[in-house]
């Protein structure tokens, strides 16, 4: 449940920044063609007679008359005076209309609307509370239905092309027009026709969705588009668990994953609007179909689940796989805490029944990550390689759950080979993790093979050994930290002198940047 709370608040918060980006593109009226009929096409430029200087005719005309210049002098002026204008001037390129820019409308004022928008829906929820069972389900059914009409009709009425406050605005009535309407149609279904809560459920999402989606109709409206795919994947939750009684939780858990696939796609393909937002809710879809199915159908729910987490952080990591940037960080992070929030729980489920088996495999997971990541397959290659090696050393520690025996000199070993990764070059994050691995796992042992109550001193000494070693190996890795891990220059800040050939063939001293 806090998983698909935090889930559903990612995906408001990604609402509400295309909300937000949008805001920013004013729909009030396209730029003018660039044109103009008395260009002649001479490079752009304006014809002569286009530029007329009436203080310098008037003096050439007075010159004139006083005798100083004779007519073809002031003729000529005038020519060679026009001919520079015409070589130094372009052409100014004007819209088509010009007027006064519409004025915005004030935030206060914006804030106002949404805060009596906010105060009728409260108040009609304090009214049901307190009058719904007094009155009759077809005076229910009216009120409801009135006010979702009259809230229709105020947002039909806003000009949204106006101001962007304006699309706002109605954005915000038609969101709350979209509630009514579910609330009539859970009143229609429940209460006239005496349905079950699986129908309900499927009634009032199919009426959200329709709705929502006619209001919508395909334009950026994306309060209208968030409520017609979350409506939409909840009416195909709600068809699976109609269709089988039974066991609900498997089929509408796959129902929503199903349509969380096709979201995904259309949204990665650009064939909606904000397809980002689209995306987003299909990856959280996905997963929210994932868990249902986790929760109806057991180890094979989990490893459902497990795969399918999985999966949206591959299709984010692989490279040339998304080309976009975006695309990878929204598919890339919904998977990752998901895999983060399921994996312990799916492990230790596993490690109950089988702690070698649910440990080789991690401990396989974890040698493919540090594969990938040291090759490069991957686009963020260190922390693959950081995911990989606590799979390592995690998947020799969930053996123990099995066989305590073997676990601590499995995971003593992967700790060892670990650190003879990270003696080669770009590797030293694995000798980072392999040297805590050694310390856990030592450890573990001499507390698991010396089970005497004397074995606390030996623990301290093996302890404070270990950790004095691990110090000095990582003060004199210094220089690989810094340089692989990007940790900035170099760690003790002196300056490096480096010999310089000059011009001459001699060498001259520079101080390193």
């Amino acid at each position: 449940m806090v998983s698909l709370g935090i889930l559903v608040l990612v995906i408001a918060t990604i609402v509400i920044i295309f909300v937000v980006r949008s805001q920013r593109t004013s729909p009030l009226r396209r730029p003018a063609k660039v044109t103009q009929s008395s260009a002649k096409n001479d490079g752009g430029k304006v014809p002569i007679s286009e530029f007329r200087d009436e203080h310098l005719e008037k003096k050439l005309q007075e010159w004139v008359k006083a005798g100083l210049i004779s007519t073809q002098q002031s003729e000529a002026i005038l020519s060679q005076e026009t001919a520079v204008h015409r070589a130094i001037i372009p052409v100014i390129s004007l819209p088509e209309r010009l007027g006064p820019t519409p004025k915005r409308i004030p935030a206060v004022a914006e804030a106002l609307g949404y805060l009596g928008g906010a105060l009728v829906v409260v108040g009609l929820v304090l009214a049901a509370t307190r009058y719904w069972p007094d009155i009759s389900v077809v005076a229910r059914l009216i009120v409801t239905g009135a006010i979702t009409a009259l809230l229709i009709a105020a947002g039909a009425m806003v000009r949204e092309k106006t101001d962007p406050a304006l699309a706002r605005f109605r954005w915000f009535l038609w969101l709350a027009s979209s509630a009514t309407t579910v609330f009539f149609a859970v009143v229609l279904s429940r209460e006239q026709f005496h349905n079950g809560v699986k129908a309900v459920v499927l009634i009032a999402a199919l009426a959200g969705a329709i709705e929502s989606g006619i209001l919508w109709g395909g334009r950026n409206r994306p309060l209208q588009q968030f409520v017609f795919l979350g409506a939409l994947a909840a009416a195909a939750g709600a068809t699976g668990a109609s269709l089988f009684p039974a066991s609900p939780l498997g089929p509408m858990g796959l129902a929503v994953w199903i349509v969380g696939i096709g979201l995904l796609v259309v949204g990665l393909r650009r064939l909606i609007t904000n397809s980002p937002m689209t995306e987003s809710m299909g990856a959280a879809a996905i997963v929210v179909g994932a868990m249902s199915v986790s929760n109806g159908w057991g180890s094979g729910g989990l490893s459902f689940l497990l795969a399918s987490t999985v999966s949206l952080i591959a299709l984010a990591e692989v490279p040339g796989v998304l080309a976009r940037r975006l695309d990878q960080l929204i598919i890339g992070l919904i998977g990752a805490f998901t895999t983060f929030e399921s994996l312990p729980a799916t492990l230790t489920y596993f490690a109950q029944k089988a702690g070698v088996v649910t440990g080789s495999l991690t401990w396989i997971a974890g040698l493919a990550l540090v594969a990938a990541g040291s090759r490069k397959l991957l686009i963020t290659p260190e922390l693959a390689k950081l995911v990989g090696g606590i799979l390592l050393l995690g998947g020799a520690a969930i053996t123990g759950a099995q066989s305590r025996d073997v676990a601590p000199l499995f995971g003593l070993a992967t700790a060892i080979g670990l650190v003879v990764l990270g003696t080669r070059p770009g590797q030293v994050l694995m000798s980072a993790l392999g040297s805590l691995g050694i310390l856990i796992n030592v450890t573990w042992g001499v507390s698991w093979y010396f089970p005497s109550q004397g074995r606390a001193p030996l623990l301290i000494l093996v302890s404070g050994i270990l950790i004095i070693a691990i110090a000095v190996w990582m003060a004199r890795m210094r220089g690989r930290f810094a340089s692989e891990l990007g940790l900035g220059g170099h760690i003790d800040g002196s300056a490096r002198i480096e010999p310089k050939h000059n011009k001459t063939g001699s060498h001259r001293n520079r101080t390193a940047s």
